[in-house]
């Protein structure tokens, strides 16, 4: 099957990933270096050939899940459900689909505002393959996205003690079906009485366009009450 990114495309969301992720850290080269090399590993991965598209609800998305609940307890992040870091969803008319999120926590440190809540969340799900068999590998819609989520949570997971508020992150299904998977999440919390708590959400999406000069460009934050004084 025909692929619809090249190697360049990969390591730019790499590197796009990385200068993300390069405000909450004073990482040393060797560190920047293992970054750089984790974050190219599941940007291959994810937009590998053998995932299909990881067109959402399917087996290849699943794998994209499994993947990520990997990464998360190997950096020791929480599983947020007693039965494990995958919560299965479904949504009226796709009987034939079976969706996952893949949610885990890190506890807040802080006695008072541990209660608050901060999401992060990238989808990890892309469009699958074109009736041609060519497939929508989706290196930076959203592999570059999930590879970052998983390594905020490496990051975060090092000094839990820093964490003040509970974090929350996500791995989202169902996204370019309509934002099924945030919206199953949203629904959950809301069931569990914490929806409320939840002071803030960031989406990680499409961070692979990191232009020659070298600027990191955050877009959207008209979203978020103060958003651009808070990032």
């Amino acid at each position: 099957m025909k692929m619809i990114f090249d190697k360049k495309t990969i390591i730019s969301a790499a590197a796009a990933a990385l200068a993300l992720l390069s405000f909450s850290t004073a990482a040393n080269a060797q560190q920047d270096r293992t970054r750089i090399k984790d974050l190219q590993s599941h940007i291959y991965y994810f937009a590998s050939d053998s995932l299909q598209g990881r067109k959402a609800g399917t087996e290849s998305s699943a794998k994209a899940a499994r993947y990520i609940a990997n990464e998360f307890q190997k950096a020791g992040v929480l599983p947020l459900f007693d039965d494990g870091y995958e919560m299965p969803f479904s949504r009226d008319g796709y009987s034939e689909y079976n969706f996952f999120d893949v949610v885990g926590y890190i506890p807040g440190s802080d006695p008072v505002l541990k209660s608050e809540i901060i999401v992060i969340g990238a989808h990890f799900d892309h469009l699958g393959v074109r009736y041609d068999g060519e497939v929508f590998n989706g290196a930076d819609d959203n592999a570059s996205g999930s590879a970052a989520l998983i390594e905020v949570a490496k990051l975060l997971t090092k000094d839990p003690s820093k964490i003040k508020r509970t974090v929350i992150l996500c791995g989202f299904d169902g996204e370019e079906m309509g934002l099924f998977g945030s919206y199953a999440l949203a629904k959950q919390l809301k069931t569990d009485d914490v929806l409320q708590n939840v002071k803030l959400m960031i989406s990680v999406d499409m961070v692979g366009w990191l232009k020659a000069g070298g600027a990191l460009m955050m877009e959207g934050t008209g979203t978020i009450k103060n958003g651009d004084r808070i990032l």
